[in-house]
């Protein structure tokens, strides 16, 4: 279907496609989530599609200045869906990539779509993981925070206020996943946003480290 053929070829929808693309992609998410529709496999695999196919559009399409009221008027929609199947363990590391992709597509469209607590408190569900302590890389993702973390001076402040954290906390968790990485992971680079998060820890004016 459009959303396999998105994630899974080399080749780009052509551009005059990408907006019907996307219409078609976030009918699937049109339906209000309820817990009937999170216990259907279908329904759940087919909105989990969907989100990889948005995600997958690319730069060239949330870029678009056409295209950005659309994206404003569905946001809420995606966004839902994509917490209810995150906090119902109905995902995988795809899924979470994509999660990643609409972050930063946001950040093309209008950065106060992810600038409010409520998408902060989303994306630290995403750092903290499907479970405490998670530390394989499937289970959890850094991306959206860190965006976050970038987009005010006091939102490291911020995060630790939430939490209940420290800066030294931090870093050990931080420490934790990056010995988890594999050494396959590590050559793709699945470890340079813990490295980042680390430097930026190490410049930021919270407090020492200790």
């Amino acid at each position: 279907d459009l959303a396999h053929f998105l994630n899974s070829s080399k080749r780009t929808l052509p551009r005059r496609y990408l907006t019907t693309a996307f219409e078609v992609l976030v009918s699937h998410l049109r339906s209000p989530v309820s817990q009937a529709l999170l216990d259907d496999p279908k329904t759940c695999r087919n909105a989990m599609a969907s989100i990889l196919g948005i995600s997958a559009l690319g730069d060239e399409f949330y870029s678009n200045k056409n295209n950005k009221p659309l994206i404003r008027q569905c946001w809420p929609e995606i966004i839902c869906w994509a917490k209810a199947l995150f906090r119902g363990r109905k995902t995988n590391g795809l899924f979470l990539q994509a999660l990643d992709s609409l972050f930063n597509g946001a950040t093309l469209i209008d950065v106060e779509l992810i600038d409010n607590d409520d998408m902060f408190d989303f994306a630290i569900e995403l750092w903290t993981g499907e479970e405490e302590g998670v530390l394989a890389r499937h289970r959890y993702t850094l991306c959206p925070l860190s965006i976050l973390l970038d987009l005010h001076g006091d939102q490291t402040e911020k995060f630790f206020r939430k939490t209940g954290s420290n800066a030294a906390i931090l870093v050990q968790t931080v420490l934790a996943r990056f010995a988890a990485v594999s050494s396959d992971e590590f050559e793709k680079g699945g470890s340079a946003d813990l490295l980042i998060l680390l430097n930026e820890l190490a410049i930021s004016s919270v407090g020492e480290i200790v």
